[in-house]
């Protein structure tokens, strides 16, 4: 907590700290804690965890300086190397440039990377060509109200330094012979993508690429606006639901094909080889999916599960959960300000919290039920935890979007259910189907759920 205090208050400052003042507060923290008597020791450690969290906050800032897109817009020629590439509904394709030569600026004066949408035909290009284009940069926008999403600050941290739209056609200069491993991971999401919604050719194929590789760029707006309006848009951010489906369906599977094979059942601990290749299943999809913040919080969450069982220790703890917050903090301290970290923290806190507390007490239950009243017990389970999370994400919900969802219960009962035991494990079916060419059918199940199919 004193970590994201530290953070959140170097944000707030309303100018940049010199960093010999805060090196010296930290160094006083720590001194004070050494020195200190052991009734106050706790208070001067609190201070030098929250020293802590604003200097991680200034060094990243520093860490990420690049070159912007200065004085309004102007024409450029540009010339980069493509980092990713994501259609839109709408037929254009926004593209995000690295490598960069601009011609009429000093390569000091040249942004790390710019995004720019292409508005003629450019599906063809992928992640890792060299292309040229002309286009109108600007620097990337302030917020358009008080407290409203900072697209500056989000693109300063993703060091993009200008975005803007191309006027000319897109020519590729150059396909290399090899690729970086980002390049073939955003390659490949493209092309998972794109084979999905030309199987599909409708709405249902946007939001099956959606869940499948994190590009929502194909979805039709209508269909992203009716799922946050009914409290569904958190089933198309690839997070903890998604992941963790993922990563159960492969550790069942896994256990129950090792188990009708008595060499193997009777020699081995399945639980344990299931946990570690559910793991790389789980890492698998974590790439696949574009490592968000969401993402980065489900795949260490479920690594540090997997971890427990491969040791017998308790698997879901809010230890996990702070363990999972301190780790992502500490690697991007922006994360902090972005409204994905502190809704699924705050939905992930509250639900393990309860789980901690009600657990116990269901468990005896549960062991005597039947069939009848386990699937009972499983809708009430869906109720409570939706219940939970609405209530865990409803004031960072009414802060960001400034409203609430009125259908989130009964969309969620509905919804839910569908997605772990019939979109996700087809999905996950599809994507192993893929490279043999039979994931067609699998897709066409997949779909069935989704509006417009």
């Amino acid at each position: 907590m004193f970590l994201a205090l530290g953070i959140g208050g170097y944000f707030l400052l309303p100018i940049e700290p010199p960093g010999l003042v805060v090196i010296l507060g930290l160094c006083v923290a720590f001194a004070a804690v050494v020195l200190s008597q052991p009734g106050i020791r706790l208070a001067f450690i609190a201070l030098m965890i929250f020293m802590s969290g604003l200097g991680l906050a200034q060094w990243r800032n520093d860490r990420v300086a690049a070159p912007q897109i200065i004085d309004g817009s102007h024409s450029f020629s540009v010339e980069g190397t493509v980092e990713a590439v994501e259609p839109q509904d709408n037929g254009h394709v926004r593209i995000l440039l690295d490598a960069l030569k601009i011609k009429t600026l000093a390569l000091e004066d040249t942004p790390q990377r710019v995004r720019i949408t292409v508005r003629t035909d450019s599906h063809d290009v992928t992640a890792g060509d060299r292309v040229s284009l002309r286009a109108i940069l600007s620097p990337p926008p302030d917020p358009v109200a008080p407290y409203a999403f900072d697209f500056a600050r989000d693109s300063w941290f993703k060091r993009i330094g200008g975005v803007g739209f191309a006027v000319t056609d897109l020519a590729i200069l150059e396909r290399p012979t090899t690729r970086s491993l980002t390049n073939r991971v955003n390659g490949l999401r493209q092309y998972i993508a794109h084979r999905t919604t030309m199987r599909l050719d409708n709405r249902a194929g946007g939001i099956a690429a959606a869940l499948l590789t994190g590009l929502r760029g194909y979805m039709a707006e209508d269909d992203v606006e009716a799922m946050r309006i009914a409290g569904l848009a958190h089933l198309l951010a690839i997070s903890g639901l998604h992941l963790g489906l993922v990563a159960s369906t492969a550790f069942f599977l896994i256990r129950l094909g090792a188990a009708a094979i008595p060499a193997i059942a009777l020699r081995f601990d399945t639980r344990k080889a299931a946990a570690i290749m559910a793991w790389l299943v789980a890492f698998a999809y974590f790439w696949l999916a574009g490592a968000t913040i969401p993402t980065q919080r489900a795949f260490l969450m479920i690594s540090i599960v997997l971890l427990a069982l491969l040791i017998g220790r308790q698997p879901i703890s809010l230890r996990v959960v702070a363990l999972s917050a301190l780790l992502i903090l500490i690697a991007t301290p922006e994360a902090l300000l972005s409204v994905s970290f502190q809704m699924s923290f705050a939905a992930v806190t509250a639900l393990v919290a309860a789980y901690e507390v009600l657990a116990p007490k269901l468990a005896p239950w549960r062991r005597r039920a039947g069939f009848g009243k386990r699937t009972a017990l499983y809708f009430l389970g869906v109720v409570l935890t939706t219940l939970i999370a609405e209530a865990a994400i409803a004031p960072f919900s009414a802060y960001h979007f400034n409203q609430l969802t009125s259908y989130g219960l009964i969309a969620n009962l509905v919804a839910v259910p569908l997605m772990a035991f019939v979109v996700m494990p087809l999905g996950l079916l599809a994507l192993l189907l893929m490279p043999f060419g039979g994931d067609g059918p699998v897709l066409d199940l997949m779909a069935l759920p989704f509006p417009g199919f």
